[in-house]
């Protein structure tokens, strides 16, 4: 059997950005759920807490999306490094 390595990478955005975006496609709907928008936002703040996120993968790859090309340039990268060159 095949060994498999899996290498978790984690896209931080800002709370901002997260509930603007989630806002903005929930306006996209017949009838926009702005309250089921701001329950989502508030179970993910829970469920994803630092804490958490350290225990279930302790050596996840972070990438901060302030800039989509940039941060797509850097997963490009890090996946790259992985593929070809066994770097983490």
């Amino acid at each position: 059997m095949r060994e498999i390595n899996i290498h978790p990478i984690y896209i931080e955005v800002t709370d901002i950005d997260r509930s603007q975006r989630a806002l903005k496609r929930e306006s996209k709907n017949f009838i926009p759920n702005i309250k089921e928008c701001c329950r989502r936002y508030l179970a993910d703040e829970e469920e994803f807490t630092e804490e958490k996120i350290k225990s279930l993968v302790p050596s996840c790859n972070r990438f901060v999306n302030n800039s989509l090309e940039n941060c797509l340039l850097q997963i490009s990268l890090y996946i790259y490094r992985v593929k070809f060159l066994s770097v983490d």
